[in-house]
């Protein structure tokens, strides 16, 4: 490490190289390592306290890098309403000012409810709290608003109809029991973490996040994984475009069901669990409107013992269509069974759902998985 500061005598940070930044809370007897976007060398690093107790993190390092962040408690910022429905009316804040880069923003239950409709690139806020009850408008005037920290969703936070805002949560995004996204034609990109569930329109993970399900998600237009997205298992992701390119990325629905439209003609790779996972339909017959896979990783078909089976399971439920084939690729994890995947094909239960009229394969890469020509 080159740079050490501390903002109290139990809060501190280190960084130095590989962009690295550890904090820690207890005076230095632990450290945890913060999320940067950089792998630049940092040489310095300053805290400034600010009144609440929390403050700014600056980093600067190799080629000119430099950072920005809040440490929490920020400074909180209140609406009230109580001049009229305006974000950038000041007098409608406590305290009064319209929020700044470092104000965590809290939105209660008002007669006059906030609207954004200043046209601006870039809004940046430390965290954002809607209180059951409450709600925030924004519209299209607003391209990016980025939250360095958490966000918690307890009422509504409704993006109008024709916006196109990009939402970027440097924190964790989480929903209340009431808590309801309007999502108009938005992305939503996640950097840290959350639990989510509800209507989305674009769905971004990045790397090395930690998202979990706690309800059934609707993806209208794309969700793309460069992170695994942890559902449980009773939960459904269903993808309401129709193109196969509506589910994207490196990452892994590990349990759970996925749901897809499908477009009639097409012929590339829908996925579904995994990159190595999906359906590819021949130009022949009539597609199903939609199909739903179900996986049940680590746990045996039912009836069937571990000597001969793999430990996972799919269930596959086409909705339409007639007369139609597709070649059927399934992934497995390596510890799901003990037989070499040369000697591991495809079982065709009493429902006789899986017909092979050609040879069964084997995908032998990054990831595992079988293959069936034709389905």
């Amino acid at each position: 490490f080159y740079g050490v500061a501390f903002i109290s005598s139990s809060t501190g940070c280190a960084a130095g190289d590989e962009g690295e930044i550890w904090k820690t809370t207890d005076g230095g007897l632990s450290w945890n390592l913060l999320r940067t976007p950089t792998y630049n060398t940092l040489w310095e690093i300053h805290l400034l306290r600010s009144t609440t107790g929390g403050g700014f993190l600056y980093a600067s390092g190799i080629g000119g890098t430099i950072l920005c962040s809040g440490v929490s408690p920020l400074p909180l910022r209140t609406w009230t309403g109580a001049y009229d429905s305006m974000w950038t009316s000041g007098a409608n804040w406590n305290p009064v000012g319209v929020p700044q880069k470092g104000d965590s923003v809290f939105i209660p239950v008002t007669t006059n409810r906030p609207v954004y409709r200043s046209f601006l690139q870039q809004t940046n806020l430390a965290g954002l709290t809607i209180a059951s009850g409450a709600k925030l408008t924004i519209g299209s005037g607003l391209a990016q608003l980025v939250i360095s920290g958490n966000v918690k969703i307890d009422g509504t936070f409704e993006i109008e109809w024709n916006s196109n805002l990009e939402i970027i949560c440097g924190g964790a995004l989480s929903f209340g029991l009431n808590g309801n996204l309007v999502p108009a034609q938005s992305t939503v990109a996640l950097t840290s973490g959350g639990q989510i569930r509800g209507s989305f329109f674009n769905v971004y993970l990045a790397e090395s996040t930690n998202v979990q399900s706690i309800g059934n998600i609707e993806i209208r237009n794309n969700i793309t994984l460069f992170s695994d997205l942890s559902t449980r298992q009773f939960d459904t992701v269903t993808i309401l475009d129709p193109e196969p390119q509506g589910f994207q990325g490196p990452g892994i629905i590990k349990r759970g069901t996925i749901k897809r439209l499908i477009k009639q003609g097409s012929t590339y790779e829908y996925r579904f669990e995994s990159p190595v996972t999906y359906l590819k339909f021949y130009p022949t017959g009539v597609f199903p409107d939609t199909v739903t896979m179900t996986v049940y990783p680590n746990t045996l078909p039912p009836g069937l013992h571990d000597s001969v089976f793999a430990k996972r399971y799919y269930i596959l439920t086409p909705s339409g269509g007639n007369d139609y084939l597709s070649f059927l690729s399934l992934r497995y994890d390596t510890s799901e069974t003990s037989i070499p995947i040369f000697d591991l094909g495809f079982f065709r239960d009493s429902s006789g759902i899986i017909f092979n009229t050609g040879i069964t394969d084997y995908l032998d890469s990054d990831l595992v998985a079988l293959n069936l020509d034709s389905v």
